[in-house]
């Protein structure tokens, strides 16, 4: 149950630790860390970074290519990624922070929260929220996906006022609140019982994609009264 720590790496770092603490930064190329029952911190990697704690919390920091991270029972705190961003928890809070590419994050019973992105985003819970703010615009002209589903929680996507995209929204046993004028597509608002409300339509010109599923738990599509920018670039790591 010791700390290990890995500094100043010019190529390649690759950890296995039984049980302790990880302390990894300043690593020129890939990082690739497993540990259990202690936290994890990864910073100022090169390229990309693959991370596993079997049970403890993932901090990420200035990682310079694709990120994958996978942890039980913990807390994962990550920023400034360039490149596609992968995270699978469980009982434990998601925190992502300027990624310059697709994220896609997973938990259960804790929130996932996700804020100054460029790419795709897809968010699964169950039994917890899920927030998602500050929306970015990447250099590539694809248009963006957007995917939330969770139950027994909030679900709120904070965008900008230029927002356009195709919306379908559905929950049970909640609120649906959308914040732009909405074009309904032909029977696109219903409700199949008293519980149940379902609403599909365009917003703007429709170039994106945005769906919302909720059970047992309100949906929020909220104008933060921002113009969507374009990304600064994630800060490269730095050099030893």
């Amino acid at each position: 149950f010791s700390t290990v720590d890995v500094t100043t790496v010019s190529g390649n770092a690759d950890v296995r630790v039984a049980h302790g603490k990880v302390v990894a930064r300043d690593i020129g190329g890939s990082a690739d860390i497993e540990t259990s029952y202690s936290p994890l911190e990864c910073r100022n990697v090169g390229k990309g970074a693959t991370l596993r704690n079997a049970h403890g919390s993932v901090t990420a920091d200035t990682i310079g290519g694709i990120t994958e991270i996978t942890t039980k029972f913990g807390e994962t705190d990550i920023r400034s990624i360039n490149g596609d961003l992968t995270v699978i928890n469980e009982h434990g809070a998601v925190k992502a922070d300027d990624v310059d590419g697709n994220v896609k994050a997973n938990t259960s019973f804790a929130s996932i929260k996700i804020s100054r992105t460029t790419g795709d985003i897809s968010a699964i819970n169950q039994h917890g929220s899920i927030t998602v703010s500050n929306l970015l615009s990447g250099e590539s002209a694809k248009p963006r996906s957007i995917t939330l589903k969770s139950s027994f929680n909030t679900i709120t996507l904070s965008a900008p006022s230029n927002l356009s995209a195709t919306f379908k929204g559905v929950t049970s046993f909640g609120d649906l609140q959308v914040d732009y004028p909405l074009t309904l597509r032909a029977g696109g608002l219903s409700m199949s019982n008293a519980s149940t409300k379902n609403i599909e339509g365009v917003i703007g010109d429709g170039r994106d994609t945005i769906v919302i599923e909720n059970g047992n738990g309100s949906i929020k599509l909220i104008n933060d009264g921002s113009t969507m920018t374009s990304a600064p670039r994630s800060a490269e790591p730095k050099r030893k």
